[in-house]
């Protein structure tokens, strides 16, 4: 990432966002200033059937947070489900970020009327280019609900 500059966008407080709906109500600055809902740019959150799915970048030793300081250790990127109150009721990811239910860098999500989640990731962004995953590690997934 030498070479960029990033505008650092302050976090919300836990309990301002514990359910879609506080999510919802989040506001930036989008084109020509205007404020617009989260709900409406955001790509990494999806809601569906009661639940909210995030994709989560993930974060490599010795990287630094502006929120949470030094990585110690590589924490993978990952597929979180919530449900309505915010608790955590389903993981996707793993260590191997090129194995099939793992992430190199889950980015884009959706969920379609069966519950089949898909996966969009920047693996050439994130580790491709770094030469951190191999040149065929996957892009795009597709997760099956079992039925």
């Amino acid at each position: 990432m030498a070479g960029r500059s990033y505008k650092v966008i302050p976090q919300l407080l836990r309990v301002q966002r514990l359910t879609p709906e506080q999510l919802l109500d989040i506001h930036v600055t989008g084109p020509n200033g205007k404020l617009v809902s989260l709900a409406t740019i955001a790509t990494q959150l999806v809601f569906r059937h009661g639940l909210m799915y995030v994709a989560e970048l993930g974060w490599r030793a010795g990287q630094r947070s502006f929120r949470n300081g030094p990585i110690a250790r590589d924490l993978p990127s990952r597929i979180s489900v919530l449900d309505q109150s915010g608790r955590v009721t389903a993981r996707f990811g793993g260590a191997d970020p090129c194995a099939p239910g793992s992430f190199c860098a889950a980015h884009g999500i959706a969920v379609d009327e069966e519950g089949d989640l898909y996966v969009a990731e920047v693996t050439w962004t994130i580790g491709g280019s770094a030469g951190l995953v191999p040149p065929d590690c996957h892009t795009f997934q597709k997760l099956a609900l079992s039925r």
